[in-house]
């Protein structure tokens, strides 16, 4: 690709430092480690975020084992003020423990100096070998003392790497894109893919962001990208696989009478309101049956509504109560679309099931949840556990599992402590639900359908079920549902 390199992307062109970006975006896609630290550590990255301010500024890595990886990206670099105040800031991060690594990385532009000298001093000094030093590692080592530093230290942990990504001729680019051909089923996009990430990673740049698996492969899929899926051996392979299980098995709903609806078209919206957890427990069925008759109804009344199709979006974990009929088996259905629709991929657990095979197997609560909701998705439990940081559990009908209601809800609040990424939403009738366990977990409760919507919502469930009859009545159903 021709036009401008270095800073903001011009004249059609990408910098040098949305490269280095992309480079980072196709490992993180694939669940391979970047070669910039072969010999520092192993761990691919989970995350790379852009125009940090910390030491590194220009992109940060977190790896998978906790590791953190500032780097310096510069082009056309020479031995003068830009060179120090870049590496000066990598040995103040590594000292002060605020990053594990520092990568200063120069393109082939870079004068010989830095690219040669300077980088094998800094290697010499890591490794305590100050012998024969050249001038360049004697410049290093009076500059480390002068400003107070650990040189074995902190240079056991700094490198300056010569990445060739200024085009996309660049060796660097072309083993970016051999790592892309991987990740696309057709050899034919790898390119579009490329140039996807590239402008993803300059946007990133511009809005200081932050990518994952989850945004990278949202990216991809926007750009119409088909990504590679029967050989699951990256995290967005297996993302992705999962991702299509889901908005397969959610495209429908069932109606009795009617048969299978649309989702998208015939899905009657909730509302629900948050659940109050400090009410004492029913000491009667007549006082259990009284709150439940009342859910959703007068007890809103100064309670905020909230969008159902929202939940477990912007807190989690989360439980929702409702009584039968009221529509949370569905709601589960919807999330999981809603949440495929933005790259999160979800499970759908029967807690009933679960129970079920804690009593007979012995099993864990996560194992069991992975076990049941992957079934007949192609994915491993332990594939889902490395690749899917984000997951959703989608957890139905707590009140179901009996005896062991309190043991289910206790492993669910293990895997919340355990997993903090992950979303976990849980569905339960208000009679029923006894134990505590999950007592500081937010609470919904779903609202009741309005009255005064009834005529809406028999027109929204007759156009989905005779879609083809209401396209030749131009006057609509109203007149049939008043």
């Amino acid at each position: 690709m021709n036009g401008a390199f270095g800073g903001s992307a011009a004249g059609g062109g990408f910098s040098f430092q949305a490269r280095l970006g992309a480079i980072a975006s196709v490992h993180l896609l694939r669940g391979t480690p970047i070669h910039w630290t072969h010999d520092l550590t192993g761990a691919p990255p989970l995350a790379v975020s852009f125009e940090t301010s910390g030491p590194g500024d220009d992109l940060s890595l977190e790896l998978a084992n906790g590791s953190v990886v500032e780097v310096q990206a510069k082009k056309g670099l020479k031995a003068d003020k830009r060179f120090w105040s870049a590496l000066e800031a990598l040995w103040e991060g590594v000292q002060g423990n605020r990053c594990t690594f520092g990568l200063l990385i120069v393109c082939p532009e870079t004068s010989h100096s830095i690219r040669r000298h300077f980088a094998r001093g800094l290697r010499r000094i890591g490794e305590e070998r100050n012998d024969d030093a050249s001038r360049q590692q004697e410049t290093l080592l009076n500059r480390l003392e002068r400003l107070g530093f650990d040189s074995a230290m902190v240079c056991a942990r700094v490198r300056i790497l010569t990445v060739a990504a200024l085009e996309d001729a660049g060796d660097a680019v072309a083993a970016a894109h051999a790592e892309l051909g991987h990740v696309c089923t057709h050899d034919a996009d790898v390119i579009s893919a490329w140039n996807a990430l590239c402008q993803d990673a300059d946007k990133a740049i511009e809005y200081k962001g932050r990518r994952t698996v989850q945004n990278l492969s949202a990216c991809l899929r926007a750009s119409c990208i088909e990504i590679e899926d029967t050989v699951k051996d990256s995290p967005v392979a297996v993302r992705h696989a999962l991702l299509r299980f889901v908005t397969t098995r959610t495209e429908h709903f069932e109606v009795l009478g009617i048969g299978q609806l649309d989702t998208d078209v015939a899905w009657l919206p909730l509302q629900a309101t948050i659940g109050d957890t400090s009410r004492e427990p029913a000491t009667s069925a007549e006082e259990a049956l009284a709150h439940y008759r009342a859910l959703g109804g007068e007890s809103r009344v100064g309670r905020k509504d909230i969008h159902a199709r929202t939940i477990g979006s912007f807190r989690s974990p989360c439980v929702v109560v409702g009584g039968p009929g009221s529509g949370k088996s569905l709601l589960l259905k919807v999330l999981a679309r809603e949440f495929a629709k933005e790259s999160y991929p979800s499970v759908r657990v029967r807690l009933r099931e679960l129970a079920t095979q804690v009593r007979e197997t012995g099993c864990g609560i996560e194992a069991g949840l992975l076990r049941l909701g992957l079934d007949g998705t192609g994915v491993s439990p332990e594939q889902a556990r490395v690749a899917l940081a984000d997951l959703v559990l989608l957890c139905d009908g707590l009140d179901e599992c009996g005896e062991l209601q309190a043991r289910v809800a206790e492993g669910l609040r293990d895997v919340a402590a355990a997993r903090p990424s992950w979303r976990i939403v849980v569905t339960t009738r208000p009679i029923g639900y006894s134990t505590k366990e999950l007592q500081d977990w937010r609470h919904y409760e779903i609202a009741r359908l309005a009255e005064s919507d009834t005529a809406h919502h028999v027109e929204t469930l007759v156009r989905a079920a005779y879609a083809k009859r209401v396209q030749e009545c131009p006057n609509g159903l109203s007149a049939y549902s008043t």
